[in-house]
């Protein structure tokens, strides 16, 4: 520091260098971070600078979606794919493409059908091309299967592809061999079918298939999945409306995920579900979604998968007696299966379950009054559980012992209580429930409540399992707890991508807790009244979608 004459001190100029570390970049980690950027995007970076512009030349991901498209007419976006196909073309032997997506509006590929012809056929012939993604959207399918055939000729001729999606096309087997080597992803989504074998040869073809998805496939009734899959891990089939039989042959599978779709077929209608002894020895994972298969099919097949280790139950309806009984299962999930009347658990490993059987008002009658639920006494390994049930199922004492029994010392416990009367809110979360938790209180505040949730779970799953499907009118939340900040607030307001009304803090009385609780209970929260408090949490109607979307 220097001393001037009138005595004032002047700072000594410190010069600082401003390094620029984009320049010193890979093109590899650029291609990469421009390929996390929308296409519209590129394109203005690309104004930046010759350097910039030379990256957008070599930039490797083609991406043509609908949301650049919106504003333009049909015959923009033909000029847009002819003028592409054009350039293409100039440039055919330096030119480089790893990955290419095209999701458009049916409506739009109609009208420039020759365009994306030209197009696919020029990104196949490339041996850089690894991910292909293509996507007829607002159609059930593409109606001209001479196009689909066109188009799926070139894409067959993608020797070195590893992931490939397609959906809105008809489905057509190549007439000569065709083999993907190199294919690791495969999806199939909305497609329609008219043989089997229009998808069977895909089982032969790729011999390196990690993970294979069927979704929304028109025609297809009946699937066997064998064949050259050595390396497949995971299975997915989902809403194929039409689907009859399920057959699974492959040894090396690890996790499978079976999604029916709800059909009006009737209470006879039984999905044929069947799954050979070295694939069950080798499933790790398993889920069922609106399975129509009967619970002593279900308990015959559990048996011989001895080696599953996370199992879902959700929406089953033929599920009336059921056998869950296994030493390696760690996670289970058993969600609204409103016909179960009998479950017999033997897990002893079991870490977490999930139980939701909140059922819609009125479901049950005087016929529905003999639900019995069985576990194992030891489940000495139990870590988190989640129950949801209502105020029906509450009384019948369904499982209580087993949640009180288990983790009545808990620390974790939090209490979630949706008021039969929404009159200032939707739900009421107790954050720290272990300290009032007592069998007979309970009991007295399932009598003002429509539906109750008991979890140690962590708030980030609560909160997960709070705004998911069953929270799509969930509004306003008041969260209690015995610190002045409110965990759930805190986690909401720390999440970038969720947005809240502003919160607010109030101190707790006995009056307000007379809201939604009987009023002979609320002596027994007299002793922690003083430093109880409540936070009312606003929830912005996007909140679900952001939430998930995350």
């Amino acid at each position: 520091m220097e001393l001037l004459e009138n005595g004032t001190a002047k700072q000594n100029e410190v010069s600082v260098t401003k390094k620029d570390y984009i320049s010193t970049l890979t093109e590899h980690i650029i291609h990469e971070i421009l390929s996390r950027l929308t296409m519209p995007d590129v394109a203005r970076i690309s104004c930046l600078s010759k350097t910039w512009k030379n990256f957008y030349v070599s930039f490797p991901c083609l991406n043509i979606e609908q949301q650049y498209f919106d504003h333009l007419s049909y015959d923009s976006f033909k000029n847009f794919m002819y003028h592409k196909v054009r350039s293409m073309s100039i440039k055919e032997e330096s030119l480089v493409i790893h990955k290419f997506k095209l999701c458009m509006h049916y409506k739009y590929v109609r009208e420039a059908k020759e365009e994306i012809v030209n197009c696919t056929r020029l990104i196949s012939k490339m041996s850089t091309i690894k991910e292909f993604d293509f996507q007829i959207i607002q159609g059930n399918h593409f109606d001209n299967p001479d196009y689909s055939y066109e188009l799926l000729h070139h894409i067959y001729n993608a020797k070195m592809l590893m992931v490939l999606r397609l959906s809105g096309l008809i489905m057509i087997q190549p007439f000569r061999d065709t083999k993907f080597s190199h294919l690791e992803i495969l999806r199939l989504e909305n497609v329609t079918v008219h043989k089997e074998s229009d998808i069977d040869w895909f089982f032969t073809s790729c011999p390196m298939v990690r993970e294979i998805a069927i979704v929304k496939c028109n025609g297809l009734e009946h699937l066997k999945v064998c064949g050259n899959l050595g390396n497949l891990k995971l299975l997915e089939i989902a809403f194929c409306e039409m689907l009859k039989s399920v057959e699974i042959q492959v040894p090396s599978l690890e996790k499978l995920v079976l999604y029916e779709i709800k059909r009006n077929r009737g209470d006879d209608f039984c999905m044929a579900l069947s799954i050979d002894s070295e694939t069950s020895e080798s499933l790790r994972e398993l889920t069922l979604c609106n399975s129509t298969i009967r619970g002593i099919t279900f308990t015959c097949l559990f048996s011989r998968c001895s080696n599953v280790e996370s199992l879902v139950l959700d929406w089953c309806m033929h599920f009336f007696k059921i056998k869950i009984a296994s030493n390696k299962l760690r996670k289970l999930v058993v969600k609204k299966c409103l016909d179960l009347l009998v479950t017999d658990i033997e897990a002893p490993n079991l870490s977490s379950f999930l139980f939701c059987h909140y059922l819609p008002y009125g479901y049950y009658n005087s016929n529905n009054n003999g639900q019995m639920m069985q576990y194992s006494e030891e489940i000495s390994q139990l870590q988190e559980c989640m129950l949801d049930i209502n105020q029906v199922l509450w009384t019948k004492n369904i499982w209580i012992s087993l949640w009180f029994d288990k983790f009545k010392d808990s620390a974790d416990q939090k209490l979630v209580i949706y008021p039969k009367h929404k009159n200032f809110y939707h739900a009421v979360v107790l954050e720290d429930w272990s300290s009032m938790a007592e069998l007979a209180l309970m009991t007295q505040i399932s009598e003002e409540a429509e539906r109750i949730i008991i979890t140690t779970m962590s708030f980030a799953h609560l909160v997960d399992y709070m705004f998911g499907d069953s929270g799509k009118d969930l509004s306003s939340v008041l969260a209690f707890s015995l610190t002045d900040e409110s965990s759930l607030y805190e986690l909401l307001n720390n999440k970038p991508k969720v947005s809240c009304k502003p919160c607010f803090n109030v101190a707790i009385s006995l009056q307000e807790m007379e809201t939604f609780l009987p009023s002979r209970c609320c002596s027994s929260f007299s002793r922690i009244a003083a430093t109880l408090k409540a936070t009312l949490l606003s929830v912005s109607p996007n909140l679900r979608r952001i939430w998930l979307d995350r």
